[in-house]
């Protein structure tokens, strides 16, 4: 039997939904099967993440993940509201 999730203690961040926002046209392409859209978005969107990575780290800026954090021992990423 699956778990009840209590998504009232997600906190959904600006980032968060700036996200969904920017993949919304690959998934809807997807959903469509319009894979050249959606491939040719998805690489755009990669793309961009790649230079806005370039630039943090040409600023020494550490990003930090708003849903999940790193467990100290394994190293692993961890979401951050889990039961």
């Amino acid at each position: 039997m699956p778990k009840n999730h209590d998504f009232s203690r997600v906190k959904v961040t600006v980032d968060d939904c700036m996200f969904f926002r920017l993949w919304l046209t690959v998934s809807d392409s997807i959903l469509h099967l319009d894979q050249m859209t959606a491939t040719n978005e998805k690489f755009l969107l990669e793309e961009d993440q790649r230079r806005l990575s370039r630039e943090r780290k040409a600023k020494m800026e550490e990003w930090r993940p708003s849903l999940f954090e790193r467990n100290l021992i394994t190293g692993d990423w961890v979401y951050k509201y889990a039961e």
